[in-house]
């Protein structure tokens, strides 16, 4: 019997490999949340637009604009499509990533511990809280350009956008803009 998997499908996967490379090599365990990130936090800009998408540079290195790599159109596609709902699927991942769907539980801690500020409860809160340190979460990647760029926005580690690029088959960072250090 054969699996109807789509390039997409495909392509995401083997993208995921290379977000996870080096935690994979080392044997961690890694928790992603299944259902992608929507509220992107770009601290500057009210909502994800082409023109504050475009005025992005990359961080470190050799600095890179956005509106350097991708059009107006691809741009207009980072902010529609990768702040779309989306459930990630297990099929999606290589072994070693594990996914979950206690997003809300994630988020309801959090809302508590600063909610709860110096209170006593604030205790128990840091204690589930730390739990759910390892968590990650993604938005849905966009692909252009027949699978040769993935852009996608991740909020663990100081919330980014990330850009990858296809090299001799292999997905590889390309360069990501920071918006927040954590």
């Amino acid at each position: 019997m054969f699996s109807c998997i789509s390039q997409e499908d495909r392509e995401t996967k083997a993208l995921m490999a290379a977000v996870f490379e080096n935690e994979l090599a080392s044997g961690q365990e890694i928790f992603l949340f299944e259902d992608a990130e929507t509220d992107w936090k770009i601290p500057w800009l009210d909502s994800c637009t082409v023109e504050g998408i475009w005025n992005l540079e990359s961080d470190f290195r050799q600095k890179i604009l956005i509106k350097d790599v991708f059009s107006r159109e691809e741009t207009e596609r980072i902010c529609t499509e990768g702040s779309a709902p989306y459930k990630f699927r297990k099929e999606l991942f290589p072994d070693g990533i594990n996914l979950s769907s206690e997003r809300s539980r994630y988020d309801s801690i959090i809302n508590a511990f600063y909610t709860h500020i110096g209170k006593p409860e604030i205790v128990e809160f840091d204690v589930a809280l730390r739990g759910y340190r390892t968590y990650r979460s993604f938005s849905k990647p966009v692909f252009f350009r027949e699978f040769t760029y993935a852009c996608l926005y991740q909020s663990y580690e100081g919330p980014h956008l990330a850009v990858y690029r296809k090299e001799h088959g292999k997905w590889k960072r390309y360069f990501s803009v920071t918006f927040l250090l954590v």
